[in-house]
């Protein structure tokens, strides 16, 4: 969608983990949930990463529900 969010294999490395939780909640604060507060969700995921990831996903299900529901004709639910 447009985020610069680096390699997966980042996650692995102990401290160089943290700049990829930080790029990830960066993509996923500007493109996806559109609230430009990356330093948030950032700090959600450090301190409470089981509810951040929850959340997260809960928000990728939508984006990703959207465009199938346009396609096919039916209304969005919101």
């Amino acid at each position: 969608m447009g985020a610069q969010i680096p390699t997966a294999w980042l996650l692995i490395i102990p401290i160089v983990n943290i700049y990829f939780a930080y790029k990830y909640s960066e993509g996923f604060s500007m493109y996806v949930k559109k609230d430009n507060s990356p330093i948030l969700w950032f700090l959600l995921y450090l301190v409470i990463a089981p509810v951040a990831m929850i959340l997260v996903q809960i928000e990728l299900n939508k984006h990703a529900a959207s465009p199938a529901q346009i396609s096919a004709g039916t209304p969005s639910v919101s």
